[in-house]
């Protein structure tokens, strides 16, 4: 390439090519002597500049070119260089320039500039080639912006500066190095519409070009680290951010980072479900967010959910505790600001509950408090009843139920709003008493009882003297024999009816036995019209009663410590009568002991006939044997009610006896004691004592006889 100098008289080969800022709308530009002011375009760019192709066809050696500045040319000095047929933007590492001496330099900026070489031929009488080099401190840093056409001279009112019209020319504008990218560039914060991006300053650069989404902001920052808040942005979307350093009109290449905002938080953040040592959580997934972040505890935890709402279950966490949760969405590294809720941990379980008392329309339930909670709730027949205890065990009485029912019972402890799981007991109502409990019969050894069935109670208990009988039945009517029993005994019966544990509270009734009968009775006394009977007092609770069958008879008790004596009267001689004697106890009488009272006869007033070998008489009363007693020798008379004994020892005193045959028990019924005639005498009359006396004699008679008068 050959550079010509279009005014030989006024420039020197060794001259310097230099810009020097002489105002900041000014560049003065000169080739070894300077040029009148110009004024300063801003920097050369693609917003700064138009591009114009070749109104002519190239010349074969190269095209010229012109640098345009919004529109408004800057005639620089004018080289001759080989361009491509097409125009382009040649990045600096295609172009080199060699410039050992001459320095370009802007006012203020203290950076050293590269060099040019002026060409060997100053007169540039027709294109040829001539490689540039960068050199100089800024090494390749340099950026060199070209724009290339055909051209005649333009008008100038310095007629050097003109250029032939035969010459193809380069105008070429040399910009200084790109200044270095700031060191660190980063984002700092995030929020749904905007991201705080920061960097470190540039030495003394204070301009600053910032390049997202196909927009530009220029940023003025003189202090410190830079910050800079994008905002208007879509959240939970990833941005691309370039920073340009700016010196004067120079940016540097620029640094990229990636920055995201932050996404919103979940619409749904909620606990679902807890234990006494989880609680699981759930939230409304944010649009296709899958990474989550849930701190609780100062615990962290990521978690990653694909599909519908997620849920996630804490566990290891202690019973009875409230926690605070806060839930993150999470968008590549940046979180939401955070949903939070407190949820707690179900309490325990109370250690005991049971019921402690029940009747027939209500149960006293029991528990065990737990720690300091205060509040339970109790279920049962689908009702709950929440329920406030403070103190000691916890009791609670739940009443308008049913009699004979039985009944789950639920109670949970309640820690805020989490009831533990529930300890669940069953427990019954007391069924209803019996109703007509009473006895329809008994003997000596039972008692039969009976009462009307109760609704659901197929089990009953009768307890007496100490003793209880369980028996299952389920008719209407239930009847139940108590055996084994004593007789002539009062027994106290409780009937209980019975409901699983529960039994009512009872029905009373006392029923005795039968008395026995009595064993014996004895006729201790008979008399012509009255009679003594007697039995032996076994028991002081029994009482007795003696029934003759003589409407005229009378009866009569008299006691004598363990002897029942009874006077009966106003009866007939030689008469029998028939007696009965009963034990009664509590209007129960035994079954009667029968007997039989006979009169005795009274032998006196019988009219004997005696002779002196016979006695006869007839008696009215009831004997059944008449004897004739005298020593040794008995005389039976005839039955009959004459009674006769013949063949009798005269002068002989007879004992007249008579018996009844009662049950071959021989009563006396009367004696009596009869002499009958002595023996006769045949006496003879005799003179004794020569006539002076009289001498009776007789035979001896026979019989019995004492005197002879």
């Amino acid at each position: 390439m050959t550079v010509r100098d279009l005014s030989p008289t006024r420039r020197r080969r060794d001259a310097t090519l230099s810009s020097t800022g002489v105002n900041p709308n000014t560049r003065r530009l000169s080739w070894g002597a300077t040029s009148k002011p110009q004024p300063s375009p801003p920097p050369l760019s693609v917003g700064h500049s138009r591009v114009e192709e070749s109104p002519a066809p190239l010349e074969e050696m190269g095209s010229r070119a012109h640098a345009v500045h919004g529109g408004e040319p800057d005639y620089f000095q004018s080289i001759s260089l080989d361009l491509p047929h097409k125009l382009r933007l040649l990045p600096p590492s295609e172009v080199t320039f060699h410039v050992p001496r001459a320095s370009l330099s802007i006012r203020g900026s203290g950076r050293r500039s590269l060099h040019l070489r002026p060409p060997p031929n100053p007169l540039c009488t027709g294109p040829s080639r001539f490689p540039l080099q960068v050199v100089g401190p800024l090494g390749d840093g340099l950026a060199s912006l070209f724009r290339a056409w055909t051209r005649r001279s333009p008008t100038s009112p310095d007629p050097s500066s003109a250029v032939p019209a035969d010459v193809t020319c380069l105008d070429l504008v040399v910009v200084m190095r790109a200044p270095p990218d700031t060191e660190n560039f980063k984002h700092i914060t995030q929020t749904e519409t905007s991201i705080t991006l920061q960097w470190t300053k540039v030495e003394e650069i204070n301009t600053y070009t910032l390049h997202y989404n196909d927009m530009k902001v220029n940023i003025t920052h003189s202090e410190g680290s830079g910050t800079y808040t994008v905002s208007g942005l879509t959240s939970a979307t990833e941005y691309s951010f370039t920073l340009l350093t700016v010196f004067d009109y120079a940016p540097s290449r620029g640094k990229n980072i990636t920055a995201v905002t932050a996404p919103p938080d979940t619409g749904n953040f909620e606990h679902i479900a807890q234990n006494e040592t989880s609680i699981t959580l759930q939230w409304t997934k944010v649009g296709e967010i899958n990474t989550y972040t849930l701190h609780y505890n100062d615990m962290k935890v990521n978690i990653t959910h694909s599909e519908g709402s997620g849920t996630y279950t804490v566990s290891g966490l202690t019973s009875a505790t409230e926690y605070s949760f806060t839930f993150l969405t999470v968008f590549d590294y940046a979180p939401s600001r955070g949903k939070n809720i407190t949820a707690v941990t179900a309490p325990p379980d109370t250690g005991n509950f049971k019921h402690i008392t029940q009747n027939e329309t209500s149960i006293t339930l029991q528990w065990t408090k737990v720690g300091e909670i205060n509040t339970y709730t109790l279920h049962y027949n689908d009702k709950d009843v929440n329920i406030t205890h403070s103190e000691g065990n916890g009791t609670y009485t739940v009443s308008g139920l049913t009699s004979a029912t039985r009944y789950n019972f639920t109670v949970l402890t309640v820690f805020d709003y989490a009831p533990s799981r529930g300890k669940t007991i069953t427990a019954v109502t007391v069924p209803e008493n019996p109703a007509d409990f009473k006895t329809i019969g008994q003997n000596e050894t039972s008692i039969t009882l009976q009462w009307k069935g109760v609704t659901n109670v197929q089990e009953y208990i009768v307890s007496f003297n100490g003793l209880e009988k369980n028996f299952s039945q389920t008719t209407e009517n239930v009847t139940h024999v108590i055996s084994n029993l004593e007789s002539g005994t009062r027994y106290n019966f409780r009937l209980l009816s019975v409901f699983d544990y529960a039994t009512s509270s009872g029905a009373n009734l006392t029923a005795p036995t039968v008395p026995p009968k009595v064993s014996s009775v004895s006729v201790t006394e008979r008399f012509l019209d009255r009679a003594t009977l007697e039995l032996n007092d076994t028991n002081k609770g029994w009482k007795y009663k003696a029934v003759v069958n003589d409407p005229d008879a009378v009866v009569n008790e008299n006691n004598f410590k363990n002897i029942v004596s009874f006077s009966v009267t106003n009866l007939k001689p030689g008469s029998e009568y028939s007696f009965s004697v009963t034990t009664t106890f509590s209007g129960l009488n035994s079954t009667p002991h029968p007997g039989v009272i006979v009169t005795t006869i009274d032998c006196s007033s019988v009219t004997w006939d005696v002779t002196n070998s016979s006695i006869r008489g007839t008696v009215e009363g009831l004997f059944s044997k008449a004897t004739a007693s005298y020593e040794s020798k008995t005389h039976v008379s005839p039955v009959g009610k004459t009674v006769s004994f013949t063949d009798l020892h005269p002068g002989a005193t007879y004992e007249i006896s008579l018996e009844y045959n009662l049950s071959s028990k021989l009563l006396p019924q009367c004696s009596i004691k009869l002499p009958i005639i002595p023996p006769s005498l045949t006496a003879r009359c005799s003179y004794w004592a020569s006539g002076y006396g009289t001498g009776i004699s007789w035979d001896t008679p026979g019989g019995v006889w004492t005197a002879v008068e």
